[in-house]
């Protein structure tokens, strides 16, 4: 990110951001609410288009990218998690048809979940209640994470 500047109606949202994220590395936005954290990540998408500056995906300008191309490169995991009365297994796999265990396992590997979910009673056949109600929320945002990997 160089430059960028973003803003709703007349309201300044970000000014001049610059930001480098190495490929593979995993970072935290931190700041207090309506400070432009979602705004920032909602950009790189184009969900919106910045005012000025650039975003820049390996070297290439993220506006040369078709949008639906530039969409399929990444995952998205919202604030509030969608999860299934049903077991870790099947909300992981949800929407990949005849995903295996080894994608499931992977996709949590990825997401920092495999443990967590070794730990629970029946593994990635535990059900996990009504929107993951049997699951703490740090474990509802990872199990959600997992979906955006497989």
């Amino acid at each position: 990110m160089q430059n960028v500047s973003f803003k709703y109606a007349e309201v300044d949202v970000l000014k001049e951001v610059n930001l480098t994220v190495e490929k593979g590395k995993t970072i935290a936005l931190v700041g207090q609410s309506g400070s432009g954290k979602s705004t920032l990540v909602d950009l790189v998408p184009r969900f919106y288009d910045i005012e000025r500056g650039a975003i820049f995906i390996d070297d290439e300008n993220i506006k040369s990218i078709k949008i639906r191309d530039l969409r399929l490169l990444m995952g998205n995991v919202n604030q509030e998690s969608i999860l299934f009365n049903d077991t870790i297994f099947n909300n992981i796999a949800f929407g990949v048809d005849s995903a295996t265990e080894e994608e499931v396992i992977a996709a949590a590997k990825v997401a920092n979940a495999h443990e967590f979910i070794l730990e629970t009673e029946k593994g990635y056949q535990t059900n996990i209640g009504d929107r993951g109600s049997k699951l703490s929320g740090g474990q509802r945002q990872r199990l959600s994470s997992c979906t955006s990997c497989t």
